[in-house]
C-alpha cells in the first residue's frame, strides 16, 4: 500500500508521515514549503499519479478567519477526481459550532458559523461523494505542536 500525505511539513502530517515511515509503509510526503526529506510542490492539484494509493489530505491554511476560500473547494474537487483507493480528509470539530453540547456526535448536523467552517463542510460534502473518510479534529496537541495553538495558550497559563 502507497499512502500520500499532503501537509506533510504541519504538525499533524509530519507526526502522521513519520509513524508510516517507522511501519515501513511507503509513504510520500508532499509539501508547498521546501522541507528536507519531502517532496514540495506548487500546488497540492501537481501531485504524481500513484496506482492503489491512499490519499491522505492534511493540508489547509491554518487561518480559521472568517473569509471563505473557494480555491480550497477547489482543490478538494480536483484531488477527489482522481483515482485512489482511499482518501482520509482533515476537516474540523468546528463545523458544529459553538452550541454548547458536547460531546459531539457524528450525526450531529453542521453549522457553518463563518467561511472557515463553510468551506470545510463542502469539502466534506465533495469528498463524501467519492467515499472518503472525513476527520472533525479538535484542538490537537502534542510534541511539535505550534505556540498559536489553545493547547499551547492554557498550558502558557498555568503557574
Amino acid at each position: 500500500m502507497k499512502v500520500l500525505v499532503t501537509g506533510a511539513s504541519g504538525f499533524l502530517g509530519k507526526t502522521l508521515y513519520n509513524l508510516l515511515l517507522k511501519q515501513n509503509i511507503e509513504v510520500y510526503g508532499f509539501t508547498r514549503d521546501n522541507k528536507k526529506g519531502l517532496i514540495t510542490v506548487p500546488s497540492y492539484t501537481k501531485l504524481p499519479r500513484f496506482e492503489d494509493a491512499v490519499l491522505v489530505h492534511l493540508a489547509q491554511s491554518r487561518s480559521t478567519s472568517t473569509i471563505y476560500n473557494k480555491s480550497e473547494i477547489d482543490l478538494c474537487r480536483a484531488l477527489s477526481a482522481r483515482k485512489w483507493s482511499h482518501i482520509v480528509y482533515a476537516s474540523s470539530a468546528t463545523v458544529y459550532g459553538d452550541r454548547g453540547h458536547l460531546p459531539h456526535m457524528t450525526e450531529d448536523p453542521a453549522y457553518p458559523s463563518n467561511g472557515y467552517t463553510k468551506m470545510k463542510i463542502e469539502c466534506e460534502k465533495v469528498f463524501a461523494e467519492v467515499g472518503a473518510t472525513c476527520l472533525r479534529f479538535s484542538n490537537l496537541y502534542g510534541f511539535g505542536m505550534s505556540d498559536n495553538s489553545v493547547v499551547a495558550d492554557i498550558l502558557r497559563q498555568i503557574p
